[in-house]
């Protein structure tokens, strides 16, 4: 079976354009197992690999999946950030709520303007951030 031959490429964590098409292949192919990698793999520093990974947390929807949102969510890259956001959506709300929230900066005027945090919904169609 396809999926099993993908789940056993994955099992090796390293950083490649490779892993992030193979995670997202489990994504399109409906994989909601966890694997105790996919931990690994929130933490390592290509982005594209974990824009794959969050897709595919979104098939999973469990404890584990959510702390891996959780470690996402921390991420710098505001497409990885949104990508975790879009996908807690179908979580109910006493879940996600305290998720989100545990994310938000403290009000004050040092963090005043834009945060990683939701970035990426402030962006155009055509890539541009407001102001």
């Amino acid at each position: 079976m396809y999926q099993q031959k993908l789940i056993l490429e994955i099992k090796t964590v390293h950083e490649s354009d490779e892993k992030s098409q193979s995670l997202m292949q489990l994504y399109f192919l409906g994989c909601n197992s966890f694997l105790d990698e996919f931990n690994k793999y929130a933490i390592i520093k290509n982005p594209s690999t974990k824009y794959a990974l969050a897709n595919l947390m979104g098939n999973i929807k469990n404890e584990n999946s959510r702390n891996v949102f959780i470690t996402l969510l921390d991420d710098e890259n505001s497409l990885v950030q949104g990508e975790s956001v879009h996908q807690l959506k179908v979580e109910s709300p006493e879940i996600v709520a305290p998720i989100l929230l545990s994310k938000l900066k403290p009000s004050s005027g040092e963090n005043f303007g834009l945060s990683n945090l939701m970035d990426s919904v402030m962006n155009n169609i055509d890539g541009e951030q407001k102001s």
